[in-house]
This record gives structure tokens, C-alpha cells and sequence, in this order.
């Protein structure tokens, strides 16, 4: 099949909404448990380090922690307390993050172990403590509500304010109710699940009002598919949340996404139809097959994705969960946090469940079979960090007099967003500003012509990405730095070049691609310079799907074959290394 193809300038890509904050992390309740409990000593490079403090040097943002009520023992761990989910063990993990950096997401799970499988008559059974009122909603979100203020104003009290609070954890369907055979329970009632839902999300209101605060609250779903239908069944009930946050496995997801054919489609469709953020609170991917304990180990190579290495490596999990991250964050999403990252194999009891001692997840962690940290935990290290971020724009022939301005969804250099910013003149009728963005962001932008918000430039549809009328910017992952360089009113890219480069490369661009449309599935790329050039083509999740080193003369013509590409937009790289610049565009691939 023939191929069209159009170069439509950098980034031009619809469907990509903002995220005001970027989260990347991983789970840590279970640390100091094993730590004190269990003997486990958490290694770098061979060396005992505190293991949160691993995590913020490996690029992370923030940790979840999860409570839940007790009893934490049971037959099962022979008499054992399991209580790292206690309130009081929670605080020394909200501590240990802090001392770290980090940011906190704390689930509050309202559950407990206090029933064996011989006893436990549903899945839904509420606390011990709360079976009496479990169908008196009026007590039991009395109940809710005061445990969950309680515990947040403990902890904030001491100055452990959790960045995001969830109230519950992958809640589904029934929640807290009583210990009865779950044919005799009650018809589903949405608005039940959502005054459960809403009074623990006021005890949080509260607390931020309290401390001045602006603790987010997140609902806690599990896999997409439900995650549409619940957002469907329960919005007339007034919801009150800031952010969706889903579980994602793909061995049990089967990359099914609610009818749309991509993890990045859902996120968008989540994220804009119900003007929420959007978290994946849960994934993992294996860095080695086996175990090193005697409990069972679940989730396999089934959850390895074609294209990835298999028999897994470190470069399983880091490639996996960078690519799934730029995908959540490109379509709008806040980032993803991973589950079971600390669950290292051990010789105690983890839960009070009938599997056991030790861990199912060890070959999913971040520290090896020796507790030392490997290179699976370096996915975080592409996203978080900031980066210059320069936008430029031609202005030949257009009115300056009242100067030249960038607005949009990212900060200024006082961290104030859709500010009226003046840019710089340059040669050539070229305006610049430059700022400082996290990588992983992405948002709207546009020029004026004025201090005025009706002086703004008129974006062409062709490059039109937010709000039908802005253009749009991505950081994408492992950036070094972004510049976003138009021709005012137009989806004319400009390669404006520094004084060195002139004097190499005089009037001319460093490289021509032609023609457009492409013949024969091949993209033609003229050099104009002498260099050694590095190419590479991606798609929109960062995925590299093509990989040169070439060494170039003035003039010298490279045929990149295509044909393996499918319909859709890719990004093309290209770094020049003596002049140590980078270029890049964005192709659309068609078929005709």
C-alpha cells in the first residue's frame, strides 16, 4: 500500500491535554515492616541505603501508603501482627517520605483482615468494628467521616500532608457492608457508593480548610472498563474528586479499554469528558522470571506486551513503565504509580492470608534477590526533572510596535501560568522566551502581538491541538531541553541558527525532507552539513521504532525505509552532534 505522508511542523498532534502536576512513584507500605520485622536491609550498589531515599534519587516524585482497620493477625499468620497498615506505622512511612522529598498518596483502604476465608460470606465486608451499622448509611458515613478526618489531622498535625488522599481502594461495586452470604445482600445502589464516596471526601475538604492545605481526593477504580461504567452509573450522584486513579495490569487488562482501541484514547476521553486528572495508582512489570521465597508467585511473562524483552531483563520494566507513563501523560493524564515495588522475598508474613509467608511480587520489585537496588527503578529518572523550554516566533512582515508575547499552560519564571510573557527580539525578525518546564508536561500555547488577549495570533486548524484554537507543546520523556519555533499565524516550522552554526552551514537548513507526499514508503533526508548525525523515529509514546548513526558530508542523500510503519504520526530526530543541535519533526503517515 502507498503512503502519504505530510510534515506538519513539530508536535502538532491533537488529543493532548495538560496535566497540572506529574506524579511517578511507587508503593512503599511494607518497607519498614520488613525492615524491622523481617530482617530485610535495602541495598545501593552494594551498600545499606534508606530505601525511600533510593527512590527520590532514581527520579521519583511522591509514594503511596495505604491504611487499613485492624485486627492485623489471624490463624492464618499464626498470631503474627501484619499491622504495617496501621495507623501508627502509616506515620513513620508519611515521615520517611517527607525526610526523602517525597510527596505522599495515602489510601485509606476501610477494610480488614479479621475475617478467614471459612468466615468471610462476601467480598464487601466492612471493618470488624463497623459490622453493627454496616447497613445504617446514616452511621456508617458518620463512621467514615470521622476516622478518616482523625487520622488526616494526626498526621497533619505533625506536618505529614499527604499530597493526594483516596478514599478507598479499587472500589468497584458493593463497599462496607455486612458479613451475610452476598446473595442475600441488598440490589447495587450507585447512590449509597457515592455518599460513602463523598463523606470521606468532605472529611478531607475539612482538613485542607483546617490546615490550609490542598489535599487532592482521588477514587480509587480497577481497570478501565469498569472505570467507564462506574464514572457513567455514579456522576448524577454529585461525586466529589479530584482525580480517577486506576489499576493496570496487562496480563488481566488484555488491553481492553472501554471500547477504545488505546491506553492513550481512554486517558483522553476519561480526563476531558469528566474534567478530572487521571492516575494509574497501580502497574508493575517483571525485571526476572522465579522467585527467591516459598510463596507463589503471581502475574508472569503474560504480562510482558509483544515488542518487549522476554525472558524478562531490568529493561523490561523500565522500557514498559516509561512507555506507559509517556503515554498516560501525553493524552493528559498525571503519571503512574507502581505497585509491590519494595515486596522483596522474604521469610515472614506479608498478610494474614491463607498464601503465606513471603512475597508473590519479588520479581516485579526494585531491589534484586540480594535487596540491591537494579536499573528497573531508572523508568522514573525520564520524567519530574525540568528542563529549559524555549518557544520562538517569525514575525516578518507582521506588526511588533506593541511588542511580542507567549501565553499558555505552563509556568513563567515566576511559576504563573497563562501570563502575558514579552519575548525577546533576535535576528531575523525571530521573538524568543524561555522558560523551565518538568518533563512529562504538555499543554496550550499560543503568540500575540500585544499585551492584549485579543491581539493572539490566528492558529491554523492544521496545527491546532487545545481548546479548537491553540497549539500545543509536549516535554517528552529523557528531554534535554525542548524549543517550539513557528512562523506567527502559521504551521511553518523555523530553524533559526546560532552564529557558530551560520558560519558552518550559511543560509542554508541543516537538512531538506523530501517529497512530500513520500513515494514508495521512503522518507529522503538531505544533509546539508558535514556531521555525524544520529536519527531516530518514534511514535507518540516515545517507542523508538528506527535507530541510524549517520556520517554525513555537505549534501550527502539518506533513504529511510518506511515501510514497516503503519498509518498514524511519528516523531523524526535528528542530532547533530559537532554543532550539538538537535531538530525535530513530526510526520503523518496516511494511506492513500
Amino acid at each position: 500500500m502507498r503512503k502519504a505522508l505530510l510534515i506538519i511542523g513539530m508536535w502538532s498532534l491533537a488529543g493532548i491535554v495538560w496535566s497540572q502536576e506529574l506524579y511517578v512513584g511507587g508503593t512503599m507500605g511494607f518497607t519498614d515492616y520488613l525492615e524491622t520485622r523481617c530482617g530485610i536491609v535495602f541495598k545501593e550498589n552494594g551498600v545499606p541505603k534508606d530505601p525511600f531515599q533510593s527512590l527520590a534519587d532514581h527520579g521519583a516524585t511522591i509514594v503511596r501508603l495505604r491504611l487499613d482497620h485492624p485486627p492485623y493477625a489471624s490463624s492464618y499468620s499464626e498470631g503474627t501482627l501484619v499491622d504495617h497498615k496501621s495507623v501508627a506505622n502509616v506515620k513513620i512511612g508519611m515521615q520517611r517520605a517527607k525526610d526523602a522529598g517525597l510527596k505522599t498518596l495515602l489510601t485509606f483502604g476501610y477494610t480488614s483482615w479479621a475475617l478467614e476465608d471459612d468466615q468471610k460470606l462476601n467480598p464487601y465486608v466492612a471493618p470488624l468494628a463497623w459490622q453493627e451499622i454496616a447497613m445504617d448509611l446514616d452511621k456508617i458515613t458518620d463512621s467514615v467521616y470521622a476516622y478518616t478526618y482523625q487520622v488526616l489531622d494526626d498526621y497533619c498535625s505533625e506536618g505529614l500532608i499527604p499530597e493526594i488522599v483516596s478514599i478507598g481502594n479499587e472500589s468497584v461495586w458493593h463497599r462496607l457492608m455486612p458479613n451475610v452470604p452476598e446473595s442475600e445482600l441488598p440490589d447495587y445502589d450507585p447512590a449509597r457508593s457515592a455518599a460513602l464516596h463523598n463523606t470521606g471526601s468532605q472529611a478531607v475538604r475539612d482538613i485542607s480548610a483546617k490546615y490550609g492545605v490542598n489535599i487532592k481526593v482521588c477514587f480509587h477504580m480497577m481497570g478501565p472498563n469498569q472505570t467507564k461504567w462506574w464514572l457513567e452509573e455514579h456522576t448524577p450522584y454529585d461525586l466529589d474528586f479530584d482525580i480517577i486513579g486506576i489499576s493496570l495490569y496487562h496480563a488481566w487488562n488484555k488491553d481492553e479499554y472501554a471500547g477504545f482501541p488505546s491506553l492513550g484514547p481512554y486517558v483522553d476521553y476519561i480526563v476531558n469528558k469528566y474534567n478530572v486528572e487521571l492516575l494509574v495508582m497501580e502497574t508493575a512489570q517483571m525485571f526476572r522470571t522465579g522467585g527467591n521465597d516459598n510463596h507463589v508467585d503471581i502475574l508472569g511473562t503474560e504480562n510482558i506486551p509483544p515488542g518487549y524483552p522476554n525472558p524478562p531483563t531490568t529493561d523490561t520494566q523500565k522500557k514498559y513503565l516509561t512507555d506507559i507513563t509517556q503515554e498516560v501523560i501525553n493524552n493528559g493524564g498525571s503519571g503512574v504509580i507502581t505497585w509491590g515495588n519494595e515486596w522483596v522475598g522474604c521469610d515472614c508474613y506479608i498478610y494474614a492470608d491463607p498464601w503465606g509467608k513471603g512475597s508473590s511480587w519479588e520479581n516485579k520489585a526494585y531491589w534484586d534477590f540480594d535487596y540491591n537496588l537494579h536499573d528497573g527503578v531508572n523508568w522514573m529518572k525520564s520524567f519530574g526533572y525540568q528542563v529549559p523550554v524555549t518557544f520562538k516566533v517569525d514575525m516578518t512582515g507582521v506588526d511588533v510596535s506593541k511588542g511580542v508575547y507567549v501565553t499558555g499552560e505552563f509556568p513563567n519564571d515566576q511559576g504563573e501560568e497563562w501570563k502575558l510573557n514579552s519575548m525577546k527580539p533576535e535576528d531575523d525578525n525571530i521573538y524568543s522566551y524561555t522558560t523551565e518546564m518538568e518533563v512529562g508536561a504538555a499543554g496550550a500555547y499560543y503568540f500575540l502581538n500585544d499585551d492584549d488577549w485579543a491581539a493572539r495570533e490566528k492558529v491554523p486548524k492544521e496545527c491546532i491541538v487545545h481548546w479548537g484554537l491553540d497549539r500545543g507543546y509536549i516535554i517528552p520523556a529523557g528531554s534535554e531541553g525542548e524549543t517550539f519555533a513557528f512562523v506567527w499565524s502559521s504551521c511553518e516550522e523555523i530553524r533559526p541558527v546560532s552564529v557558530q552554526d551560520k558560519a558552518l552551514v550559511a543560509s542554508e537548513p541543516l537538512f531538506n525532507v523530501f517529497p512530500n507526499p513520500i513515494q514508495n514508503d521512503r522518507l529522503n533526508i538531505s544533509i546539508n552539513v558535514g556531521d555525524k548525525v544520529y536519527l531516530n523515529i518514534t511514535d507518540l509514546q516515545g517507542r523508538l521504532l528506527i535507530d541510524r548513526e549517520l556520517n554525513c558530508s555537505a549534501g550527502d542523500l539518506h533513504n529511510i525505509d518506511l515501510g514497516m510503519l503503519s498509518e498514524g504520526a511519528y516523531m523524526v530526530r535528528l542530532h547533530f552532534t559537532d554543532l550539538q543541535r538537535f531538530e525535530t519533526i513530526v510526520i503523518m503517515i496516511s494511506g492513500t
